[in-house]
């Protein structure tokens, strides 16, 4: 990694924390970048969203919200889990018990997910998977003892495809999301916005991702390739991985008006 990309001075007194390759999709000659503001305001974000207090209770809630992520702008996604919220969908027995109410909402929504009949099946079978799994309490057991388990671990144990804990709809970024959202920063969440910032610093060596080509978000093998390098920059920052990442995607949503709300897409 250049060390280039990585330097401090004071500019108006606000610290620069991180300057990267410019932005490709802006044409300005703009770079990414991260102050000492931004950090705060992306901390910020992260008290906003992360869950408090973390029960088990909450935890299927943040599930249930971190699977709408997929494919579906930042508000969007919000506006999503409200509907479930107003309609009483958001336990596993409720959401078990009145499958054929989910599918009405979800197709006759204004709101309806891009993809309706997918996340219908992908959030009654995560609910199935949550009464039976025991991942969800180890999760909860970690994160109150501190036991030094990893965020890492449970996420892998999440989206590996052949893992005996996988969990329904969810491949590494949504996993990643849903542990960062449990308190675990040593995950980056690394969707479609993340992507193209990557491939701008010279670190994405694949085809973008988009929709149809990988509708089921990137394999967890490469995620985790890129995950090493954004882990690498944050370092280099003094940062934790999600926190470095959590800032440069809260800026970057609300500075880009065409972007606003992008960053979930796959």
């Amino acid at each position: 990694m250049s060390k280039e990309r990585f330097f401090s001075q004071e500019i108006a007194n606000n610290e620069i924390v991180f300057k990267g390759a410019e932005i490709s999709r802006k044409k300005t000659g703009e770079h990414w970048l991260l102050t000492q503001d931004d950090i705060k305001k992306g901390d910020i974000f992260y008290q906003e969203e992360r869950i408090k207090p973390l029960t088990l209770e909450n935890m299927f809630k943040c599930g249930l919200e971190s699977i709408l992520s997929r494919a579906e702008k930042f508000i969007k996604q919000k506006r999503l889990f409200n509907i479930l919220q107003e309609n009483n969908l958001d336990t596993p027995e409720n959401i078990i018990e009145n499958l054929s109410k989910l599918e009405k909402i979800f197709q006759n929504s204004d709101y309806k997910p891009v993809y309706p009949q997918k996340q219908v099946e992908n959030l009654y079978r995560f609910s199935r998977w949550w009464l039976e799994s025991s991942l969800p309490m180890e999760v909860l057991e970690s994160r109150k003892i501190n036991d030094g388990k990893t965020g890492i671990e449970f996420r892998d144990r999440m989206a590996k495809l052949k893992s005996t804990d996988k969990a329904p709809g969810m491949g590494p970024k949504i996993a990643s999301l849903f542990i960062c959202l449990c308190g675990f920063r040593d995950v980056a969440i690394i969707d479609q916005h993340m992507c193209y910032f990557l491939k701008d610093q010279g670190e994405f060596p694949w085809r973008m991702p988009d929709r149809l080509q990988y509708r089921g978000g990137l394999w967890l093998s490469r995620y985790k390739k890129l995950e090493k390098v954004m882990t690498d920059m944050a370092i280099s920052c003094n940062l934790s991985p999600s926190r470095f990442q959590l800032a440069l995607w809260n800026k970057y949503r609300q500075q880009n008006s065409s972007d606003q709300g992008q960053a979930h897409l796959f």
